[in-house]
């Protein structure tokens, strides 16, 4: 592939490997003063535009570990993720506070809205206990690794600050 860039500065390219192509695109770059872009092309992040993306990536993974759902297997033996935000809590909070004879329904929901059965109270009480000692990355974690990407001095020492 070569490319070119007209004076608004938008690259165009080209396949050499077709003769009709390569002769149509490089007569019109040198008819209205294209410049032949000789490096790679997409150029390489500057080393501002890598950290700028990193930072986004890192953000957004400590995001989702902070609102992942927990795991739980009940006593029947089936596992899955259940929600843990406030909603999740209050309402798993609000059932356990009415008490084993209240407990009636022996189904709880996971985290994508299926029914998990048989569902014991003891379930109830178990997922409540994993949801409290539930322990999300550290915020310290992610600063750490921000400030990894802002004392990288190229774009391939920030590359290698993964999430």
């Amino acid at each position: 592939m070569r490319y070119f860039k007209d004076p608004a500065g938008d690259v165009f390219g080209y396949d050499e490997a077709r003769p009709s192509q390569a002769a149509l695109m490089t007569k019109q770059a040198v008819d209205e003063g294209w410049q032949e872009v000789t490096a790679s092309w997409p150029p390489p992040p500057t080393l501002g535009q890598a950290q700028a993306r990193a930072i986004r990536l890192l953000a957004r993974a400590h995001a989702a570990s902070r609102s992942a759902p927990v795991c739980y297997t009940t006593a029947a033996g089936v596992d899955a993720a259940f929600a843990r935000d406030q909603a999740a809590r209050d309402n798993l909070a609000e059932t356990i506070a009415a008490g084993a004879a209240k407990w009636t329904a022996n189904l709880w929901l996971d985290a994508d809205g299926n029914v998990v059965s048989p569902f014991s109270f003891a379930d109830l009480e178990g997922l409540s206990a994993a949801i409290a000692a539930f322990r999300p990355p550290a915020h310290a974690e992610f600063l750490v690794k921000v400030a990894a990407v802002h004392a990288a001095t190229t774009a391939d020492a920030v590359a290698k600050v993964t999430p």
